[in-house]
């Protein structure tokens, strides 16, 4: 047992040492895009915050961020509901 805490402790105490030692100019920067969303309307882009993990959004064309999902400017298509005349 004491063997396998010893062993365990070295691996950490090594990866803290690499984290450690990380040079900041090999840490990316700039913005972090997050996968793409078709329900987007165009042109914004989903980014997440690369020191917090928060997901925002960025209008490139407006320069503008912003932290609420932006409304769609047209409503979605509702497919295979039956007009009201035909309903029961």
């Amino acid at each position: 047992m004491f063997t396998a805490c010893r062993n365990a402790f070295r691996l950490f105490s090594r990866a803290l040492l690499e984290i450690a030692t990380v040079d900041p100019a090999q840490v990316p920067l700039g913005p972090r895009y997050a996968p793409d969303d078709p329900t987007f309307p165009n042109p914004w882009k989903g980014l997440i915050d690369r020191s917090t993990g928060v997901y925002y959004y960025w209008n490139p064309e407006k320069n503008v961020t912003q932290y609420e999902k932006p409304a769609s400017l047209t409503p979605p298509i509702l497919v295979g509901i039956p007009d009201s005349e035909e309903r029961c």
